[in-house]
């Protein structure tokens, strides 16, 4: 298990034992950067070994780091991605989204109001910044990767909660994204957490929504017809 604690510049890693149980906590530095509560696991250089991403939340830092695993309990500091401008990075997610078999890095900009996507190569090196427009301002607490349409292709759900609603970026499977549909979900809801799994088994993947104010589980049933934000 990993852990990283809100605005502080270390990680937290427990590993597991074959019997259940952990072992102490062992904490890993980031520097002096302050880095963001959430932690991404993937293998992003293709060796079998789970690495891990981190997000530096300071204003003046826009820094992404790239742990990788050596399988011995230890991770070395292997790549450092930036927008090389002045940015806030929110919600982010690793999964492929150009079909490669690579792990890819998509992440919320919420100063510039847009989406980053980092493509990997697969040997822990990311190709230039693609940049897509969330057309409004929001701030995304959660979000996810999956296929909403059954197109194979992966489209990204997240929260939107100073708009109250639900934004989905439809994957045109090459690493780009179409214009975000709005779902909205009723004013003051305040949307923080979301989740997807198929609730009614109907072979699509619904979205649950976590609401702050209302202190309320919504359920978004997928239609399959994400091209229009009425459905």
């Amino acid at each position: 298990a990993i852990s990283s604690n809100d605005l502080e510049s270390y990680v937290g890693i427990v590993f597991g034992v074959s019997n259940g149980t952990f072992e102490n906590r062992m904490t890993l530095s980031i520097g002096n950067d302050s880095i963001s509560p959430s932690v991404v696991v993937g293998d992003f250089n293709n060796d079998q070994r789970l690495d891990f991403v981190v997000v530096d939340v300071d204003v003046s830092q826009n820094n992404i780091y790239l742990f990788l695993g050596n399988g011995n309990s230890t991770f070395q500091r292997k790549t450092t991605l930036s927008t090389e401008y002045r940015s806030v990075f929110g919600s982010f997610v690793a999964a492929d989204f150009n079909n490669d078999d690579y792990l890819d890095i998509a992440i919320f900009d919420l100063l510039n109001h847009e989406l980053d996507v980092f493509l990997g190569n697969g040997d822990a090196s990311f190709r230039p910044m693609l940049t897509f427009t969330t057309g409004h301002y929001n701030s995304p607490k959660s979000m996810v990767a999956v296929d909403f349409n059954g197109d194979q292709y992966l489209d990204i759900a997240f929260t939107n909660d100073y708009t109250a609603d639900i934004g989905i970026m439809v994957g045109n499977g090459n690493g780009t994204f179409r214009a975000e549909i709005h779902f909205s979900i009723g004013n003051d809801s305040t949307p923080r957490m979301l989740t997807i799994g198929d609730f009614n088994n109907d072979g699509r993947s619904d979205i649950v929504v976590a609401t702050y104010l209302t202190g309320q589980l919504l359920i978004l049933w997928n239609t399959c017809e994400c091209c229009s934000s009425t459905n």
